[in-house]
């Protein structure tokens, strides 16, 4: 498999996304979410003078994603939301399409605050939503690889781009109007005493994060194979069928780790030979690990560095 090698700013762009989460983590001043805002117009600007003048939509890109991360789950945030539909539309005729994902990357990761709508989901067990979460998610991981295999990088980039802010425009609308159908749907989906949208949020920041650094299309469909199906399907083998967990997280099973391995091995071995076994056994190894990030975003970021390195 032919990689492209990443650059300086690749790099830089990657590391700093990856402080600014860290720091969220063990954030304990109220004043963080600016802090961040300003380390993510700072990285602009290095990346302006990397990638020259002809990035200046660089700036406005970031703060129209600061705001719509930043007043996400409220009636406000629609028509910044219909902004950034718009500006993506834009700003693609001008830049590549992996630099406008950057753009609306480091602005939601310089925002995140879901501290929103806390769900109360009573009326089901926690495994049979989990399993529908997980169903919808391994179907929308098969649509995208299909959309990368069969339609060029740089458009299928732009329908998921595309798509993303959709979903941010539709679970405002209904987080809004909370007797209509899309609210419904939604609740469906989250576990009692969860964020509402947390997990779709973080699914589409990670899958922002594959996108924005990844140059090919194979690459991209090795790391969507591990975000949308192994972890999809690990998930709902660990709560449906009974087994023996893991050593370094119980909360996780080994069955569900094996097929997680198996998936993402499959779809990559299909696209890089004999390679495709270690993509899948590292997929397999991050999804089932226990950490303070997000397992949608942690799944991601270790992707995208194994895959731009490998």
């Amino acid at each position: 498999m032919q990689i492209n090698p990443l650059s300086i700013y690749q790099v830089f762009f990657v590391l700093s996304a990856l402080l600014i989460l860290v720091w969220d983590i063990f954030r304990n001043e109220r004043v963080l979410q600016e802090a961040k805002f300003a380390v993510a117009i700072a990285l602009c600007a290095f990346l302006i003078y990397v990638q020259g003048a002809s990035q200046l939509l660089f700036v406005p890109g970031v703060v129209i994603f600061y705001f719509m991360g930043r007043f996400y789950g409220s009636i406000d945030d629609v028509p910044i939301a219909l902004l950034a539909f718009g500006y993506v539309i834009v700003a693609s005729t001008y830049s590549n399409i992996s630099i406008v994902a950057e753009v609306a990357l480091l602005g939601l990761l310089a925002s995140i605050n879901i501290v929103k709508n806390i769900t109360g989901n009573e009326d089901r067990s926690n495994a049979v939503i989990e399993t529908r979460r997980d169903v919808l998610q391994f179907f929308l991981g098969v649509l995208l690889l299909l959309v990368f295999y069969f339609v060029s990088l740089q458009s299928a980039e732009l329908l998921t781009m595309l798509l993303l802010i959709l979903g941010y425009i539709t679970v405002d609308l209904a987080l809004v109007h909370k007797e209509g159908a899309a609210y419904r749907f939604i609740h469906g989906m989250e576990r009692h005493g969860a964020l509402l949208g947390e997990g779709a949020v973080m699914l589409g920041i990670g899958t922002l994060a594959v996108i924005a650094v990844l140059g090919s299309a194979i690459q991209v469909m090795i790391a969507l194979s591990a975000l949308f199906l192994g972890d999809s399907i690990a998930t709902m083998i660990g709560i449906n069928l009974k087994g023996p967990k893991l050593p370094y997280n119980k909360d996780k099973s080994v069955l569900g780790s094996i097929v997680c391995f198996i998936v993402v091995s499959l779809v990559a071995y299909q696209l890089t030979g004999g390679l495709g076994i270690l993509f899948g056994a590292i997929a397999a190894i991050a999804e089932g690990m226990n950490t303070p990030v997000d397992d949608n975003l942690f799944v991601a970021i270790i992707m995208v560095f194994l895959v731009s390195i490998a």
